[in-house]
């Protein structure tokens, strides 16, 4: 018979390793949904006939999805190059929210207030110039 101490600690390794496969599996997951919701918006921006409802819905999707500031970057910039800053704004406000301490963010954020809030696009200039101050 199996020593009950050994047993436990074997049982504990199972269920440590079952919660990594389920970690694992879910971070891949919303990593796939994150890429596609990104691919899905430069698809709307390409298409001719998009509706800026649908970009609206595809960059909350994306906000809600990535746990990385990159993909939220690269779409607030793509969004805001072809006329969409007001779409553009959540994306780069979470980029903030997130990593507070990434110029690149602020950067972003000062382009998608650019044409509404010059005051505020302004400050966060200065907020991105002061984290990089060599830019």
């Amino acid at each position: 018979m199996a020593n009950p101490r050994t047993l436990v600690l074997r049982l504990a390794l199972v269920a440590v390793a079952a919660a990594v496969v389920v970690s694992v599996t879910a971070a891949r997951a919303d990593q796939r949904a994150c890429e596609e919701a990104g691919v899905a918006i430069y698809r709307n921006l390409a298409s001719r006939d998009s509706v800026t409802g649908t970009k609206s819905a595809r960059a909350t999707l994306l906000s809600d999805r990535c746990t990385d500031s990159r993909p939220l970057l690269a779409s607030a910039a793509a969004l805001v190059r072809t006329g969409h800053p007001r779409t553009a704004g959540p994306l780069a406000r979470k980029a903030v929210r997130d990593e507070p301490e990434n110029p690149a963010a602020w950067y972003a954020l000062a382009g998608t207030l650019e044409a509404s809030d010059r005051a505020r696009a302004q400050a966060a200039l200065r907020r991105a110039r002061a984290l990089n101050p060599l830019s």
